[in-house]
C-alpha cells in the first residue's frame, strides 16, 4: 500500500533524512521518501505487518516530529478552500512561532542595549561598564544571563 502522510515539525534538510532512516528501518516498509519543502513523507508498506500507530511512533522517535494521520480525516469547506487537520497543525505552530519570537525580541532589549553602550558610550561620554560595575566579572556574568535564556528558548526546535 502506498500513502502519503504530512508531517510537522521538519525544520532542515538533516530531518529528511533521519526520518527517512528511522521508518526505512520497520519491518514491512518496502520505501520511504520524504519531501522536506512539501513536508510530506510518500510511503510503500504492507499493512499486515506495520500499522499507522508504528509509523508515528517511529516519526517521533526520530525527533520532535509529528506524523499527521490523514487516512480518516474530513475535510471542510471554508471560504474557498479546504482546511484539514494538517492545515490546522500548522496553523497553530505558526501561532506558537510568532509568540515565541515576540517574547524573545522582548528579551532581546536589554542585550542589545548593553551591546549598544559598549560600543557607543566612549564616544559619548558616558561611563564605561568596568567603571559602573567596577569588575567585568559581573558584567561578563549579566550577559550571560540575559543571553543564555534568549538562545535556549529561541533554539529549542533546534536542539531537540
Amino acid at each position: 500500500m502506498k500513502k502519503t502522510f504530512p508531517i510537522i515539525g521538519m525544520h532542515c534538510a538533516s530531518c529528511k533524512a533521519l526520518i527517512e532512516d528511522v521508518v526505512s528501518d520497520l519491518a514491512g516498509v518496502t520505501s520511504v521518501g520524504v519531501n522536506y519543502a512539501t513536508e510530506k513523507m510518500t510511503i510503500e508498506y504492507d499493512p499486515q505487518k506495520v500499522d499507522i500507530s508504528a509509523l508515528k511512533k517511529s516519526v517521533a522517535s526520530a525527533g520532535s516530529y509529528e506524523l499527521v494521520d490523514n487516512s480518516y480525516e474530513e475535510t471542510v469547506k471554508q471560504e474557498s478552500h479546504e482546511m484539514t487537520l494538517d492545515g490546522d497543525m500548522r496553523v497553530k505552530r505558526y501561532v506558537m512561532l510568532k509568540n515565541t519570537i515576540f517574547w524573545l525580541g522582548i528579551g532581546s532589549i536589554p542585550f542589545a542595549f548593553i551591546m549598544i553602550w559598549m560600543t557607543t558610550g566612549m564616544f559619548l561620554g558616558l561611563m564605561m561598564p568596568e567603571e559602573v560595575f567596577g569588575s567585568l566579572f559581573f558584567f561578563h556574568l549579566m550577559q550571560f544571563l540575559i543571553a543564555t535564556p534568549i538562545l535556549f528558548i529561541g533554539g529549542k526546535e533546534i536542539f531537540q
